[in-house]
C-alpha cells in the first residue's frame, strides 16, 4: 500500500505540473477563423490571457479578417507585454457588430475593462498593452477595427491603466445614428482609477456617420475627486475626421497633441463643431506642429453654429498652440449671410500663441456684415481676461464681403512679431477697443503691437488643399523674418530654425543675408555664367550675382 500511495502522489504532481504548463502562456499565437491558429476570435484569446499565468511576453497575431459578436475586456497585471498586432504586412480588418453596452464597460475592445465580473463598468489595474496596426519592424497601418452597433464605442482605454500604446491601426465606428466615438479614454466610474501616459500615434481615427459624433473622446466626468482625470496622454501623428468633434477634452490633464491632422469637412448642421475642444480639462495642454485643413460647416443657421477649430477653454493652466496650420475654412450652407461662426482658435483659458499660420480663404456662402467687434468670422479671439502671448504668427484672409477679424480682442504688450494682410474690403487687423482696417490704423492703435509687425502678401503653396508652407516670393521674404525663440526652436516639419527665422508654422529658405564677395575675390573669379540672359560669376564652385551676392 506504501508504494501505491507513493505512486498515486507523484502521478497527482505529474498531472499538477503538467496542468500548470498548459494554463501558463508566453510567445506568439495566431488569431483567425481557420482550424488552423491558436484561436478563432480575439474575444477568445484574451479571455485566455485574462485567466492564464503569463510567463513572458505574449502576442496576438491577426491571420485574416475577423468578424468579433462578443466585445473583448483586456487585463494585464503582469510586468510582461500583451501585444495584439497584424502576422504579416498586409491589411486586416476587425468588425464588432455586436453592442458595446453589456456587462462590462461600454466598448467593443477595452484595455482595462474586466467582462468577467458582475459589477458593471468594473476595472482591474492593467499595464503594458499595446494595440500595433503594423506588422513587426513595419510602421503601416494594416490593423482596422471597426464598430457597427448603435452607441458605439469602438476602444476604449478604461480604469487605471498605464503603459499602454495604441498605434499604426485604422479605427474607425460606422454606425449612422446615435452618439458614437472612435476611441475613448475614460475614468472608472466614481473612482480616480484613470489611464495614466497612453500614447495614441500614426493612427487613422473616423466617425462620420452620424451627426453627433465625435471621434476621440476624454472623459474624466465620473471622477470621485479632481485627481481622478486621464492624465498625460499623447497623440502623435494621427489623422483625426469627424463632422462635430475631433477630440473633446472633456476631464483630461497634460495633454500632448502634436503632428496631427485634423478634417472636419462638412460639419454637421445645427451644431458648433470643433476640432479640439477644450471642457473642465486642467494642466499642460500642448497642441504642437499639427494641420487644421479641412473646416467646412453645413449650417445655415444664424448664432452659435459653424467651426471653432481649438475651443483652448474650460480650466487648463494653459494652452501652448504652436507651429500649426489653420486653413480650409468655409461655409457650406445653402443659405449665405448667415452670422455663423467661423474661428480657428478661440482663447478662453491663458494662451501661448506662437508661430502658426492662419488663412481665412474667400468664402462659398459669406456671413452678414455685424458690426466689427462682434463678428463671427475671426482667425483669432481672445475671449477671456486671461494675458495672453500672440507671437510670430503669420495672419492672411482672402475673404473681402464679411467682416473677419484676424485678432479678435484687445490686444496686450504680449502681441509682438506677428504678420498681417487681407484684401481691401472687410476684413481688418484687430477688432477690438479699436478697428484698424489698415496697418496705418493698427499702428495708430496700437503702436507698441505694431512696431514688430508687418503688412505682408503671403503665397501659400497650396491653401486651397491646406498647405501652408511658403511658395514664390514668399520663400524669402526677409519681411517674414523674425527672431529665433528660445523655445521654439524648430518648424511645422521639424526643421531647425535659423536666428532669424520666419513668422508662422514653416521655416523656408535662409533669411540670412549671404556674405558679398569682396572686390578683390571678385578680380580673380574663375570662371562666368550667363542664365536667362543674366550675368553670373562663379568661383570654387559658388555662384555669385554681379553684386556679389550668393545665388542659389
Amino acid at each position: 500500500m506504501k508504494k501505491i500511495t507513493i505512486l498515486c502522489t507523484a502521478l497527482m504532481a505529474g498531472m499538477t505540473l503538467f496542468a500548470q504548463e498548459t494554463t501558463a502562456m508566453k510567445g506568439a499565437y495566431t488569431v483567425g477563423a481557420t482550424d488552423g491558429n491558436d484561436y478563432k476570435t480575439l474575444a477568445d484569446a484574451v479571455k485566455d490571457f485574462d485567466t492564464k499565468t503569463i510567463e513572458g511576453d505574449v502576442t496576438f497575431l491577426i491571420t485574416t479578417d475577423l468578424t468579433e459578436t462578443v466585445n473583448a475586456g483586456i487585463i494585464n497585471t503582469t510586468d510582461f507585454t500583451l501585444t495584439i498586432r497584424p502576422d504579416k504586412d498586409e491589411d486586416r480588418v476587425i468588425t464588432y457588430t455586436t453592442v458595446p453596452d453589456n456587462e462590462g464597460p461600454s466598448g467593443n475592445l477595452v484595455i482595462g475593462g474586466d467582462m468577467t465580473k458582475d459589477i458593471p463598468f468594473a476595472t482591474t489595474p492593467t499595464k503594458n498593452v499595446v494595440i500595433d496596426g503594423a506588422a513587426e519592424g513595419k510602421d503601416t497601418r494594416r490593423l482596422s477595427i471597426i464598430g457597427t452597433a448603435t452607441g458605439g464605442r469602438t476602444v476604449v482605454v478604461y480604469g487605471k491603466v498605464e503603459n499602454a500604446a495604441i498605434k499604426n491601426c485604422i479605427i474607425k465606428h460606422t454606425r449612422t445614428s446615435k452618439t458614437n466615438f472612435a476611441l475613448e479614454i475614460r475614468t472608472e466610474s466614481n473612482t480616480d482609477n484613470a489611464p495614466i501616459g497612453l500614447v495614441v500615434e500614426n493612427c487613422y481615427l473616423e466617425v462620420i456617420g452620424s451627426v453627433n459624433t465625435q471621434t476621440v473622446v476624454f472623459n474624466g466626468a465620473a471622477k470621485k475627486t479632481a485627481a481622478g482625470v486621464p492624465t498625460n496622454t499623447t497623440i502623435r501623428n494621427c489623422e483625426i475626421v469627424s463632422n462635430l468633434r475631433g477630440i473633446f477634452l472633456n476631464g483630461a490633464m497634460d495633454v500632448n497633441i502634436e503632428g496631427c491632422t485634423f478634417r472636419l469637412a462638412k460639419a454637421s448642421a445645427g451644431y458648433l463643431a470643433h476640432g479640439i475642444m477644450g471642457n473642465s480639462q486642467a494642466g499642460v495642454i500642448n497642441v504642437k506642429g499639427n494641420k487644421f485643413i479641412e473646416n467646412g460647416t453645413a449650417n445655415a443657421s444664424a448664432g452659435d453654429y459653424g467651426i471653432q477649430s481649438i475651443t483652448a477653454s474650460g480650466g487648463a493652466t494653459v494652452w501652448n498652440i504652436e507651429n500649426n496650420y489653420f486653413a480650409g475654412y468655409d461655409a457650406l450652407g445653402a443659405v449665405a449671410e448667415k452670422n455663423i461662426k467661423l474661428c480657428a482658435v478661440r482663447c478662453g483659458d491663458s494662451c501661448v500663441v506662437r508661430h502658426n499660420t492662419f488663412y481665412m480663404p474667400k468664402l462659398t456662402n459669406a456671413p452678414a456684415t455685424p458690426a466689427m467687434s462682434s463678428a463671427p468670422v475671426s482667425l483669432l479671439y481672445l475671449a477671456g481676461a486671461k494675458t495672453n502671448l500672440v507671437q510670430n504668427n503669420i495672419f492672411v484672409c482672402d475673404e473681402d464681403v464679411a467682416n473677419v477679424s484676424l485678432i479678435r480682442g484687445s490686444l496686450t504688450d504680449n502681441t509682438t512679431g506677428n504678420k498681417f494682410y487681407c484684401k481691401e474690403g472687410n476684413a481688418v487687423i484687430v477688432a477690438g477697443a479699436e478697428m484698424c482696417k489698415d496697418f496705418a490704423a493698427l499702428e495708430t492703435a496700437y503702436a507698441t503691437q505694431a512696431a514688430t509687425s508687418k503688412w505682408v502678401n503671403v503665397n501659400f503653396t497650396d491653401a486651397a488643399k491646406g498647405d501652408l508652407s511658403l511658395a514664390g516670393e514668399s520663400d524669402g521674404d526677409v519681411n517674414l523674418g523674425v527672431a529665433r525663440l528660445e523655445d521654439v526652436q524648430k518648424d511645422i516639419n521639424g526643421k531647425d530654425r535659423e536666428a532669424t527665422t520666419y513668422a508662422g508654422a514653416f521655416e523656408g529658405k535662409s533669411l540670412t543675408n549671404p556674405t558679398a564677395v569682396e572686390d578683390t575675390d571678385v578680380k580673380v573669379v574663375v570662371d562666368k555664367i550667363v542664365r536667362n540672359g543674366q550675368v553670373y560669376i562663379v568661383r570654387d564652385g559658388v555662384v555669385y550675382d554681379m553684386m556679389g551676392q550668393v545665388v542659389e
